[in-house]
Order: structure tokens, then C-alpha cells, then sequence
């Protein structure tokens, strides 16, 4: 009988079988020695590790890359406006910076400048575990426009938009030496199509938080992000810590629910490679809205500062 006429379809041979088993079996064993060697390097257990290890399926199997990303934040300091009250001045001397130098004990260096040995170390860390995946460093000048717009409105936009260009550039240079030919963007420009939706949860979230933060986050992160905000800006005043923290974490809220949507698209298979906020605060952060609507947390690994 000419089963190949009749449209019937044969089962694949005990042979057949046998080799597509072998192969899963050692897929899933590649996948967990990929994920206990990332773990015994870590400062704090993987999130969401389930996630992760599918997108290392997919990565074994269909060549398709992982997407791991981390933050830049844009220098600033505090600084008077004529009248004399403070504000986040982002006008550096970035030269100055990206050698080293601080406006103030507060001022933040780039990544790719203090810890530029470390983040090569840790790129090739995953080099080394034979994954397939994309770098990318994320300029996070959402915070002029959602943290500190006062800041806009004191200085000059214009001056202020080629500062956030500049110092996009300047980070792109840093990392041209660094194993897997790294990419950086301007996360405003990365997530333009989903501006409409990061501005509503921001204010979603930043709305509850000035009414009952419990009611998003707990005690503890919201402590520690008043802590983390005096410690890393330089507010002292109660009423501007709590201005500044609060909208941090609306921020961070929103950010946990369009990287959902980047994740399927500008960033597939995203995991934030994060060594520098390695504590459930930054967990919970997060993703609160997420937990909030029953959507999964989002991947995060957190590998030593080594």
C-alpha cells in the first residue's frame, strides 16, 4: 500500500525516537548547568527563573538570542536655581565624569566607568556558558522627564537633549571594547511606541503611592527606597525624599509593565543583568503593577560586582 498517496502518516521509528529523546535530554542538562553555574555566581537567587530557562530552550534550539540589559543613569547633582531652591541638575561636565571626576559625593559615575572591568568580567561569564544573547545598556533619561521635570524647566531643553545624546555617545565609546559587540540606547527613544502606556501607569502608581503606598509595595521597600534616595541623590528634607522615592518607584512600576511588551518586540527574550541593585526592594519595585494585574514577575539575574 502506497502510504505516501493515501496521506497516511507513518510514527516515527524507534530510532527516530530514541535520538529526538537523547536530544531533549541534553538540552534540559545544558539548560540546568547554564542555570546552576549562573546561580553559584550569584548575590541573590535568579527571578523568575522558569522564564529564563525557556528562553534558553529557545536559545538552544532556534538560535534565537537572549536580550540582557542594564541600566545607565545620567549624572547629575544637586544644585540652586536663582532662587535658591534645590534641583537635579543633569548640566555636567561629562568629560570630566567619564575620567573619574564627581560634581559631589553623590554624583554617580556611568557603569562603564567604575565598573567597566567587572561588566566585561560578567559579559564574558556568559560568553564562557556558550550563550547566545545581545547586550544592551539602557541610558535612563526617563528621569529628567518623569523624576525631576523642574529640572527641564530650569535649564534649557534643547542643552539638556544633546547632554542625554552626548552622554549616550560617550557610554557607546566606553564599551567598545567589551566582549559581544554591546548595544546602547536612549530608553525614551526605545519605548516611543509605548509612551501612552508608560505614562499612564506611571501616574497609575504614583497615584496610589501618594495615597497608600501599602497598597502597592511593603513597608520594607518603601523604606528602603527612602534610604536609597538619600543615599544616592542627596535630599535631606522629608518632603523631598519622600517626592523623589515615590516618584522612583512609579518609575520602576512602569518600567515592570512595558518591558513586557519590549520583550516581544525591540528586546526579545529579556533578562536584566543587574549586579548594582541586588535586594528585594529592586524585586518588588518592579514589578508591583505587575503583581498587581497577575502578570509574572520579570527575569532578573544577579551576578557578584566580581
Amino acid at each position: 500500500m502506497n502510504t505516501a498517496k493515501e496521506g497516511i502518516r507513518l510514527p516515527p521509528s524507534p530510532s527516530v525516537l530514541k535520538t529526538n529523546m537523547k536530544t531533549k535530554l541534553n538540552i534540559r542538562r545544558r539548560i540546568n548547568e547554564i542555570i546552576v553555574s549562573i546561580e553559584q555566581r550569584s548575590q541573590m537567587p535568579i527571578e523568575n527563573v522558569g522564564l529564563i530557562k525557556r528562553y534558553l530552550r529557545e536559545s538552544l534550539i532556534s538560535g534565537k538570542k537572549i536580550t540582557f540589559y542594564d541600566w545607565e543613569c545620567p549624572p547629575r547633582f544637586l544644585d540652586r536655581d536663582r532662587d535658591g531652591r534645590l534641583f537635579v541638575n543633569y548640566d555636567v561636565n561629562l568629560k570630566s565624569i567619564f575620567r573619574g571626576g564627581r560634581v559631589d559625593r553623590f554624583t554617580e559615575l556611568p557603569k562603564v566607568v567604575e565598573y567597566k572591568q567587572q561588566e566585561k568580567r560578567n559579559l564574558q561569564f556568559l560568553l564562557d556558558l556558550g550563550i547566545r544573547f545581545r547586550f544592551v545598556k539602557l541610558i535612563a533619561d526617563t528621569n529628567l522627564f518623569y523624576l525631576t521635570p523642574e529640572s527641564l524647566a530650569i535649564g534649557r531643553a534643547a542643552e539638556l537633549e544633546e547632554k542625554m545624546c552626548e552622554f549616550r555617545l560617550r557610554v557607546k565609546d566606553e564599551m567598545k571594547d567589551y566582549p559581544g559587540n554591546p548595544e546602547v540606547y536612549r530608553f525614551t527613544k526605545l519605548m516611543r511606541k509605548y509612551v501612552e502606556e508608560y505614562d499612564q501607569n506611571f501616574k497609575y502608581a504614583l497615584n496610589i503611592l501618594q495615597s497608600s503606598p501599602d497598597k502597592l509595595i511593603s513597608k520594607s521597600a518603601f523604606l528602603g527606597q527612602l534610604r536609597r534616595t538619600r543615599e544616592h541623590v542627596g535630599w535631606q528634607s522629608k518632603k523631598e525624599v519622600l517626592r523623589f522615592s515615590l516618584k522612583t518607584i512609579a518609575t520602576y512600576a512602569a518600567e515592570g509593565v512595558v518591558f513586557g511588551k519590549l520583550s516581544a518586540g525591540a528586546l526579545p527574550n529579556c533578562v536584566w543583568l543587574n549586579p548594582y541593585e541586588a535586594d528585594r526592594r529592586t524585586v518588588e519595585i518592579t514589578n508591583c503593577l505587575r503583581r498587581k494585574r497577575g502578570l509574572p514577575d520579570l527575569p532578573i539575574i544577579f551576578p557578584y560586582q566580581s
